[in-house]
Parts: C-alpha cells; structure tokens; sequence
C-alpha cells in the first residue's frame, strides 16, 4: 500500500466530524479519544491498514488519531460536544439535535473566515 497516496484519499477532519458525532450520540455516554477512533474507523469503515496509516514518516501517530482530533476540535467549537477532562468528551443538547448539514455550513463558514484573515493578513502586491 503507498501510505502517502492514502493519506491523500483520507476523509478530512471536517469528513469525519458528522461520524465522529453520530458514533458518540449513538454510544450515549462519554467517549475517550481512543474508544472514539475505534468507533468511527467502523463507521466509516475504514480497513485495518488505513486505521494504521502514521501521519508522518516519522511519526508514531496514526492519522485517523490526528484527523479526529481536529473533527472533534470543530465540533467543540460549534457547540455539539464539550470535553469534560483529559480525552474525554461528552455531546451536548446541542450536538444531540444538529444535522450533517449543519456541521457542513459551520465548517464552511469557518473555512471562509479563515481565508479572509489570510487575505487580510497579506497586503495585495
């Protein structure tokens, strides 16, 4: 398997934050980071070899790790979860009604903000 046309294919963290949601809600109770990354690799249904893909070349943490990290970022700060201590995170009412496209424009949105900062960071030449 070519791990750098893998990593290429692999869902974004955006990709992964409707899963990562709907896998916690199903559960109904808190989820640790690492029960998370089992749980959504099936929902996704990701094969072994892709939950093993490292994100580096040098680099011991998988990218599945990596990427749900910033899922769950993205989540928080849209108010669908809340971490309520070290690797552990709980979803909130409002996570308990959002929908996917609700996560898609929030992410969107954010995606633009980000680029007009950029833009406004960098004087036009």
């Amino acid at each position: 398997m070519d791990q750098e046309l893998e990593r290429r294919r692999f869902p974004s963290h955006a990709q992964l934050a409707w899963p990562t949601l709907v896998v916690m809600k199903r559960l109904g109770r808190p989820v640790t980071n690492q029960e998370a990354v089992a749980l959504v690799a099936g929902e996704v249904r990701l094969s072994p070899e892709q939950v093993r893909i490292t994100r580096g070349r040098r680099g011991s943490r998988t990218l599945l790790d990596y990427r749900l990290a910033w899922s769950r970022t993205l989540l928080k700060g849209i108010g669908a979860i809340e971490n309520l201590g070290p690797c552990l995170w709980k979803v909130t009412p409002v996570g308990e009604s959002i929908q996917e496209s609700d996560i898609k424009a929030a992410t969107d949105a954010m995606l633009r903000k980000l680029n007009e900062r950029r833009k406004a960071a960098r004087p036009e030449e």
